[in-house]
């Protein structure tokens, strides 16, 4: 399959529930950080798919447990980090 049609294929994709994106950007916002270890496991398994994965230019992540120690990892050494979004809810449109 190319790239076009893996877009063009996704691009249709409409869930069978109504989907939230506002609480689903607070909830990808909270977890990357939530210093508590408890809290931020129930944010990851909130936000991904048990076989969820995450891909960086030079990582592959899989599953809950890897996801959340990418997480915790991003901000190790940098305690300062904090990831903020600037969403205005009223600009989302969905089709």
């Amino acid at each position: 399959m190319t790239t076009q049609a893996l877009v063009d294929r996704v691009g249709k994709f409409r869930p069978a529930v109504p989907f939230d994106l506002q609480a689903f950007v607070a909830r990808y916002v909270a977890m990357w950080n939530e210093p508590g270890e408890l809290a931020r496991l129930d944010l990851v398994q909130a936000v991904w798919a048990p076989e969820g994965v995450n891909f960086t230019r030079s990582m592959e992540v899989r599953r809950h447990a890897a996801l959340e120690k990418r997480v915790r990892d991003s901000s190790a050494g940098r305690p300062s980090f904090s990831m903020i979004t600037f969403w205005d809810p009223a600009s989302a449109t969905q089709s």
